[in-house]
């Protein structure tokens, strides 16, 4: 697993926080 692609489940969580986690169930 790339360091990049960690980040980039950071910033997708973010995200996802963002708009409600509600569709991440």
């Amino acid at each position: 697993m790339s360091p990049d692609g960690r980040l980039f489940q950071v910033e997708y969580a973010k995200e996802a926080v963002k708009r409600g986690t509600t569709c991440l169930g």
